[in-house]
């Protein structure tokens, strides 16, 4: 799915969120596709919530802590030019890559690689 040559761009959603997020829980069912970080103990839990996904996968890249490029340690959502793994999906569905985007979310010892038409909607879990 990635590799070390994907381009990341950083991406600013409206939440200002540092890199410093956990990934705690993954739900995949028939509402959405959600991921939800900690900050910490005493820190309300961030939602992450994409509508309408083509594929993700989430791996353990602990080797991103020691990424020399201040925007990747302090910012935690991306999206990747000129996705090889959007391409592949998109050529082997036959569909038109042009509709989706690739976002990448680095957390602490995660890494979240998700192909969606929209970009996710973020809430902290106690906001209505």
């Amino acid at each position: 799915m990635q590799n070390g040559t994907d381009k990341l761009t950083p991406w600013k959603p409206s939440r200002n969120v540092s890199r410093q997020i956990s990934l705690i829980a993954v739900k995949d069912d028939s509402e959405s596709l959600r991921f939800i970080f900690s900050l910490g103990k005493l820190h309300p839990f961030l939602i992450v919530k994409f509508d309408s996904h083509l594929a993700y996968c989430k791996s353990n890249e602990t080797y991103t802590e020691g990424k020399e490029h201040a925007e990747i340690q302090e910012a935690p959502f991306f999206t990747v030019e000129d996705s090889p793994w959007l391409q592949r999906l998109a050529r082997d569905n036959s569909i038109d890559s042009d509709a989706f985007t690739h976002f990448v979310i680095l957390a602490k010892a995660a890494r979240i690689d998700v192909i969606a038409a929209n970009p996710p909607t973020m809430r902290w879990h106690n906001e209505d």
